[in-house]
């Protein structure tokens, strides 16, 4: 790893070991009740998505790689889907990983190292599995990190036949645009200074450029943490139709970004 990049990773580690300190979680929006519903969602798409990924004879679940799983907001709602799920869950912060352990503790199959997503490949223990995940996944991650090079590396630790799934923030969403653009904006919603978001088609460029097939990059998400709990059912219907929408769907908050490895 370059000086340059060392230095990130150090800043990113800061960002949420003070995060975790501060607040007892990396994201605000995965404290609301629309927050914690669009985790639920979320983690049904990935049961779908992996579900022809299960050996029928086996009592374990697919072997899944989760990039950046920090504190396991996310983790939690999908190992309660997917309990068997044999989840290798990564990040950067040790005091995430405390979390993540504790609170995840309950599901026997998950299991949880501090990795730099940069080094995936040759980081012990992930190294053992290279070649035999089915799924490397991501909430909310990959904007912090070198995409190309977090998706060549998920290449390598996939199986032919596995999928990357990752769920990120979309550039053409007003909101995300300024939050991601805008300095005292991005301070003021605890983001770290160099997280990005992504425009669908470019993503779309890299993966086709990478070797991947079967590549899907959608616009989801109108249903916004924010939104009062006696509205999420009704906001996340409409959501639903939105995202079905040529033009509107543009401007979705977030994008599903799946690929299979050739």
């Amino acid at each position: 790893m370059n000086s340059n990049r060392s230095g990130q990773s150090d800043s990113e580690r800061a960002h949420f070991d003070r995060l975790i300190e501060e607040h007892g979680s990396v994201w605000w929006g995965s404290r609301t009740h629309s927050g914690k519903r669009r985790f639920e969602l979320r983690a049904r798409t990935i049961e779908s998505l992996l579900r022809p990924l299960a050996k029928p004879d086996s009592v374990a679940g697919p072997l899944v790689l989760e990039v950046g799983c920090g504190a396991a907001a996310f983790t939690i709602p999908l190992l309660r889907v997917m309990p068997n799920l044999r989840l290798v869950g990564t990040d950067i912060s040790e005091k995430c990983l405390d979390l993540a352990r504790r609170d995840c503790a309950e599901f026997p199959h998950a299991r949880f190292s501090c990795v730099d997503a940069e080094a995936m490949t040759t980081a012990e223990p992930l190294a053992a599995d290279r070649g035999h995940f089915d799924a490397v996944i991501g909430n909310g991650s990959l904007h912090h990190l070198p995409e190309r090079k977090i998706l060549q590396q998920s290449w390598e630790m996939l199986r032919p036949g596995g999928l990357v799934i990752f769920f990120e923030p979309n550039m053409m969403n007003p909101q995300v645009a300024l939050q991601k653009n805008v300095p005292f904006i991005k301070r003021m919603l605890g983001d770290s200074p160099t997280e990005t978001a992504f425009f669908r088609w470019r993503l779309r460029n890299l993966l086709k450029e990478l070797g991947y097939i079967g590549i899907v990059v959608e616009p989801i998400d109108f249903l916004h943490p924010l939104i009062p709990r006696f509205l999420t059912g009704v906001v996340e219907k409409i959501s639903a139709g939105l995202e079905r929408v040529p033009g509107v769907r543009e401007f979705g908050g977030s994008l599903l970004i799946k690929a299979e490895k050739r």
